[in-house]
């Protein structure tokens, strides 16, 4: 398989390009990660949980960092800039990139998750 050109712009606002090899290893991290988030997504709040929350979103910004071959101080901007909501959604980019998806269809995808949040956040019967 070949490397995947990433544009840092979009995903982390840094204006730099690098190159990743989808190895199985990060794939495997991904979906590690990807089970650990529907895992928390479904606990009920106690101590526990709310460790277990925390180890995972630090889980998910040290893979984002290695992926994306981000410095310490690139990343601390980025954790300081951005909000949960972003990092899930750099996940998931980076996700489909392991997958082979195009990055046209990456933004289509992004766009439409954009638009049903905010249906969701406009929905009064909340």
């Amino acid at each position: 398989m070949k490397k995947i050109k990433v544009n840092l712009k979009p995903l982390v606002g840094i204006d730099r390009k690098t190159t990743v090899f989808p190895s199985v290893d990060l794939m495997l991290r991904a979906l590690d990660l990807s089970e650990n988030v529907e895992t928390v997504q479904s606990d009920n709040g106690d101590l526990e949980s709310l460790k277990k929350i925390r180890k995972t979103f630090h889980e998910m910004l040290d893979y984002i960092q290695d992926f994306l071959k981000l410095s310490d101080d690139e990343m601390a901007r980025f954790r300081k800039n951005n909000t949960p909501e972003k990092v899930g959604d750099v996940l998931g980019r980076i996700v489909m990139m392991l997958q082979g998806v195009a990055p046209e269809q990456i933004e289509q995808a992004s766009k439409k998750q954009k638009l049903v949040r905010k249906a969701v956040e406009k929905d009064p019967k909340k």
